[in-house]
Formats: C-alpha cells, sequence, structure tokens
C-alpha cells in the first residue's frame, strides 16, 4: 500500500486493508465504517479494528466511508484511524470533534 494523497491510497488485488482505531477522550462505539455501502464489523474488543480484502480489478476503487459522533466529548476528542496493508505500508489520520467533517471517505485505488 502506498500514499497517493490525503484520504486516497494504491492498493494491489487480494490485499489485505486494516483500519485501527483508537479513541481519545471519547467512546469506542460512536464510529462505524463501510465498504463500497455496506457495513464492516469489527471483532470484540477494546477498539474497533475493520479489515477487508481487495477484490476489485485494476484500475477499480474501493470506498471506505467513516462515520463518527462525539455525543458529551470534550472538544479535544477524535479518532485517530491507522491504515496498514499486508503488502506493507503504515499510515494515520484522524477524525476529530473539531473537524467540520465527520464522515470522511477514504479511496483504495487498485493497480
Amino acid at each position: 500500500m502506498e500514499q497517493i494523497d490525503e484520504g486516497t491510497y494504491q492498493v494491489t488485488l487480494h490485499e489485505i486493508v486494516t483500519l485501527e482505531i483508537t479513541p481519545i477522550e471519547v467512546n469506542p462505539d460512536f464510529i462505524a465504517a463501510s465498504l463500497d455501502g455496506t457495513t464492516l464489523t469489527s471483532p470484540v474488543g477494546p477498539n474497533p479494528v475493520f479489515k477487508f480484502t481487495v477484490i476489485k480489478a485494476p484500475p477499480l476503487t474501493h470506498f471506505v466511508m467513516f462515520e463518527a459522533s462525539f455525543p458529551g466529548a470534550p472538544p479535544e476528542a477524535r479518532f485517530d484511524v491507522e491504515v496498514s496493508g499486508s503488502e506493507g505500508g503504515n499510515f494515520m489520520f484522524s477524525i476529530a470533534k473539531a473537524d467540520g467533517v465527520h464522515d470522511p471517505v477514504v479511496r483504495f485505488r487498485v493497480t
């Protein structure tokens, strides 16, 4: 996996993408993710972890949409999202309460 720009990554067919969420001063239950319109599930654990296998052929794109909310959380609350691929690459971005967008879309272009 390589990062092309903010919110866009290049992946390969059959690569496993992992999205590990670390909640900071917010309940971990207040974030969800969907892959191409289908809800991703996370195994039971202290923090959400979403995984998917790249199944689209080049040059198609997978889209992951996050939906975060911050009820009762302090202004500095955020979700740190670590993005990694089974073929390498490790990146991070945050979804913060202070951000204007709480439902970012992340693109995974298949090469």
